[in-house]
């Protein structure tokens, strides 16, 4: 009998389902946590499917690479929200340094003002 060969393909497709799944529990109000126990439930019924079939080395190389994908999804989440807090914060300090200076310019006229009416 052929061995099939695990395709990352379609473990890291496994993985993104697991990903969107937990960010629409969030999205929906639902507890991520679980529904996240619950894809990874899924992931080991499918990594025992393939232990069954085909040894148990092949399920611990799904579950490696279930993995792998996993912390390569989270790393990339991880790097799109600094991205999102720097790109944040640079708005922040800019519209602060606008509010200072505007505040300067208020500063200066009163006392130009003051300077002027006496």
């Amino acid at each position: 009998m052929p061995v099939r060969i695990l395709m990352r393909s379609e473990v890291r497709a496994l993985a993104e389902r697991h990903e969107a799944a937990v960010a629409a529990a969030a999205l929906d109000g639902r507890n991520a946590h679980q529904v996240g126990l619950d894809e990874m439930d899924r992931a080991n019924l499918i990594a025992r499917a393939i232990g069954a079939e085909f040894g148990i080395e092949h399920h611990a190389a799904f579950l490696e690479m279930y993995l792998q994908e996993l912390k390569a999804l989270t790393a990339h989440t991880l790097e799109e929200t600094e991205a999102i807090i720097q790109k944040r914060i640079t708005e922040e300090s800019n519209t602060s340094h606008f509010g200072a200076m505007l505040g300067g310019l208020v500063l200066f006229i009163l006392i130009l003002w003051a300077l002027s009416s006496r």
